[in-house]
């Protein structure tokens, strides 16, 4: 747990994020599970999407914990590994809504990531800052300046960037399943389905970054803010220049002869 406290006080310090980074759990069959989570069925009374459970976590501060039943979205439960893909596979979910053919949504469901099947029984999301066991994930949600200093962070290392694919839809495939089987981070732009359900706002990203990289990145948040050119709040250039008024300013203040 000595990294994920080192990583929650340098997001704190170093990004200063408007709501709370966001544990990631993925729980198999005998795990323990945290005794007060609210679960979508019992607590709130129906079912909801999964993004709309990081946004429970994120903005109320409440660790949700969904089973099979607790999910209102069927493709994230495809995403997790509780359903089989292979009837997303011909590209009928994201035509015609996101594509303008059956081949080409075919295309963008084979570049999808998905977790094995049954592997996993259920997904906890606690807030970072409850977090008692070390997460599989965390999840930043930030603007592009915040999410530029995880970017920043990432490379200090390796310098390798961060590579990935937007496809403005299923979000929670990047940055759950993506990151969670390559072992990197991962930098996703949320799509419709996020944003009318779980209120993700228009300025928002995400940020993911796996269980590995929690050392290097608490590391390269501390180091390039100590280099003074990559910061947040931004350190504009501009507040140390000269500024210009018009001319008659000065005559309110002009020494009478």
């Amino acid at each position: 747990m000595e990294s994920v406290q080192k990583l929650l006080r340098s997001i704190n310090e170093y990004v200063r994020p408007v709501t709370f980074p966001v544990s990631v759990r993925l729980v198999a069959k005998g795990d323990s599970l945290p005794e007060k989570a609210k679960r979508p069925m019992a607590d709130v009374g129906h079912k909801v999407s999964l993004c709309q459970g990081v946004a429970l976590c994120r903005r109320y501060g409440w660790t949700v914990c969904f089973s099979e039943d607790d999910h209102a979205c069927p493709l994230s439960v495809v995403m997790l590994g509780f359903r089989l893909p292979d009837e997303m596979l011909n590209g009928e979910m994201a035509y015609p809504a996101y594509v303008g053919s059956l081949k080409a949504g075919a295309n963008m469901e084979k570049l999808m990531s998905f977790l094995p099947i049954g592997t996993f029984e259920q997904i906890v999301f606690p807030p970072l800052h409850k977090e008692t066991q070390k997460p599989d994930l965390v999840l930043i949600y930030g603007n592009a300046a915040q999410i530029s200093r995880l970017v920043q962070a990432a490379n200090y290392k390796t310098g390798l960037g961060i590579a990935g694919k937007a496809f403005g839809r299923l979000a929670c495939s990047a940055y759950i399943a993506k990151p969670f089987l390559e072992k990197e981070c991962s930098m996703v732009v949320p799509g419709g389905g996020e944003r009318i359900f779980a209120h993700t706002q228009d300025d928002e990203l995400v940020f993911s970054v796996p269980a590995e990289k929690f050392d290097d990145i608490a590391q390269g948040l501390e180091e390039t803010h100590k280099r003074g050119v990559s910061r947040y709040p931004v350190t504009f250039s501009g507040l140390l220049a000269e500024p210009g008024f018009p001319s008659k300013y000065w005559d309110l203040v002009a020494k009478k002869e």
